[in-house]
């Protein structure tokens, strides 16, 4: 090509090419690689400067393309090398941060992993960013850290993978609304939080639904709700009850070196307790005996009791609670049947107190009485060995002697 290289004595000026020619420098295939316009002039169009490449392909076949991609130039099933960056002027972390992304045909155990890694040095973390601010950070220690304003999202599946020797997975399991879950080495799955079991932001850990559920508050206190409450018996021993002057019961041989109480028609005995700090207040009290028969009869027989009782709410310290109210009775009968076994043991459940009134700590003071029964009675008077209270608890006890 004549006048590829020129001057102008003129202008002072260097000009490559001859006017509205266009040179092309090809490399060593004759693929084009970069295109200059002679008509541009380098001291007034910067554009001489930005030429636009179509491919360029280094010795160890690196391609650096024109759709700003850098790969390797290999054929599918090949892909056996590695393209690698370094911050460091050596080949290893002691240098300085890398990045490594293997071919899936590379040798070893490596083919197809992409590694990223910091330097070996105190300040070498890995950050991923966005928005401008670091979102979480990979410290030099091995803290996996989520920094101010990142939030991470599980999203749900229907089980853990499969279990790791020495590994732990945290999932969410698929649900409305979904729970999260950890499985350990072993393959047992672990809720961890979900619409019934979770902890709030109050420090309350609360397992069941809204209405029958356990939970232990912020103070650590044990609280029970709905069907998650339990039973107690307050027993009441008649062997330490208070005997009257007339109508007592005789204390009698029950089994062995053993003795009991026997009740004929009309003997009874007084009683007081005080209901359990556990009591759910204004709970249900039910009222029963515990007994044995005593002897055998041919035929059925009955026998029939009475509670007279009375409740108040007392301080469970010093000061003045309330007055006692006036009495309840309640009365239960039980038939005993033909030919039942001598000392056979038997309960009665007698009544329920529903006025609802009371709370923990408060006082009953009652009198259990033999009355006569709608039947015939036995020929041997029963034994009554306690009277039990069967009351709702809603806590182990209370936060202090006298809180719930």
């Amino acid at each position: 090509m004549a006048n590829l290289l020129r001057t102008d004595r003129t202008t002072n000026t260097l000009i490559l090419g001859t006017a509205g020619a266009t040179i092309n420098i090809a490399s060593h295939t004759a693929s084009k690689l970069l295109s200059l316009d002679s008509n541009k002039d380098l001291s007034t169009d910067s554009s001489l400067l930005t030429p636009t490449f179509a491919g360029v392909i280094l010795s160890d076949d690196l391609v650096f393309s024109a759709d700003k991609v850098i790969r390797r130039d290999t054929s599918d099933a090949s892909d056996d090398g590695v393209l690698a960056l370094y911050g460091g002027g050596g080949e290893n972390n002691t240098r300085g941060a890398y990045l490594r992304l293997f071919g899936n045909e590379y040798a070893g155990s490596d083919g197809g992993d992409a590694a990223i890694s910091a330097g070996n040095i105190s300040t070498g973390d890995i950050h991923f960013s966005t928005a401008g601010q670091s979102r979480v950070l990979i410290t030099y220690a091995g803290q996996v850290r989520l920094l101010s304003g990142t939030t991470l999202y599980i999203t749900e599946k229907a089980s853990a993978l499969a279990d790791i020797n020495g590994s732990g997975q945290i999932w969410v399991k698929t649900g409305a609304p979904c729970t999260l879950w950890y499985t350990g080495e072993t393959g047992v799955d672990r809720i961890v939080s979900g619409a019934n079991h979770y902890v709030t932001d109050a420090g309350i850990f609360h397992h069941g639904d809204a209405t029958d559920y356990s939970q232990f508050e912020a103070d650590g206190t044990y609280v029970m709700e709905g069907a998650a409450t339990v039973f107690n018996d307050i027993v009441v021993p008649l062997s330490s009850a208070r005997v009257p002057a007339a109508n007592a019961p005789s204390w009698s041989s029950f089994i062995g070196n053993l003795n009991a109480y026997t009740y004929g028609l009309n003997d009874y005995q007084e009683f007081s307790t005080e209901l359990i700090h556990s009591y759910k207040n204004a709970a249900t009290i039910e009222f029963h005996i515990h007994g044995a028969v005593n002897g055998s009869n041919v035929d059925d027989r009955t026998i029939k009791f009475e509670i007279e009782y009375s409740i108040a709410d007392i301080p469970p310290e010093t000061g003045f609670g309330d007055v006692f109210p006036a009495t309840t009775t309640i009365t239960a009968e039980l038939t005993i049947p033909a030919v039942t076994t001598d000392l056979t043991g038997f309960s009665i459940d007698i009544g329920d107190d529903v006025t609802g009134n009371f709370v923990q700590g408060a006082i009953v003071k009652g009198r259990i009485r033999r009355i006569a029964s709608t039947g015939t009675e036995p020929t041997g008077d029963p034994f009554l060995t306690e009277v039990g209270m069967h009351v709702e608890s809603d806590t182990i006890g209370t936060r202090t002697a006298i809180a719930k």
